[in-house]
């Protein structure tokens, strides 16, 4: 028998997703998200099948799902279900994510990004979701630099044109800053912080 080899499930696609979303409460404060149409069949380390239905998603996928709805004034999943703006920031608990040799850890900056000084392996992330004129949610990020202080001026074209983008503003059309705030749905700052995988 071979000792120290983790076994990974295999998985096959039984029913494809349709790009649906259903924000569930998982406890008092928190919301986690499902595919409700996703059905997938697992085959288990040990050889046994089981058919596993309303997957739960990551947060970055689960956005691009949601709408906002403009005659409620509040941002809804599939099934009109109100998801409020905090449940669309990362989790105050962070995320990891592991790749080949290292490990990426976000964490939810809470003090001024101007005043973080950032380790040489760490980077702040500007995290915005914006709202298209269909109410569309869309997430995008912009990393200041491996050992970077955070610099508003560098990446303000940045945010500018994103937000044209969202709300459908041509190419030289002159808008003011007020404007394009309003494609401005949920805005924070994130440290990405990477370590050798152990």
């Amino acid at each position: 028998m071979v000792t120290g080899i983790t076994l990974i499930p295999e998985d096959v696609v039984i029913t494809p997703s349709q790009g649906n979303v259903r924000a569930v409460r998982t406890g008092p404060k928190t919301i986690a998200f499902q595919d409700p149409d996703l059905v997938i069949q697992r085959t288990l380390p040990d050889g046994k099948v089981i058919q596993i239905r309303n997957l739960f998603i990551s947060r970055e996928p689960a956005i691009d799902r949601l709408k906002y709805d403009f005659d409620r004034n509040r941002i809804v999943d599939t099934f009109g279900t109100t998801v409020g703006t905090k449940h669309i920031g990362l989790p105050t608990a962070g995320r990891v994510v592991d790749y080949k040799t290292l490990t990426a850890t976000w964490s939810p900056l809470t003090t001024d990004p101007r005043k973080y000084i950032p380790a040489a392996n760490e980077e702040v992330v500007e995290r915005v979701v914006f709202m298209n004129r269909e109410g569309k949610l869309v997430t995008e990020h912009t990393s200041y630099g491996l050992g970077r202080k955070y610099d508003r001026s560098k990446t303000g074209w940045w945010w500018a044109g994103k937000a044209k983008e969202a709300l459908g503003i041509e190419p030289g059309e002159k808008v003011t800053t007020k404007e394009l705030q309003r494609a401005v749905v949920h805005r924070e700052f994130v440290v990405k912080r990477l370590t050798p995988r152990s």
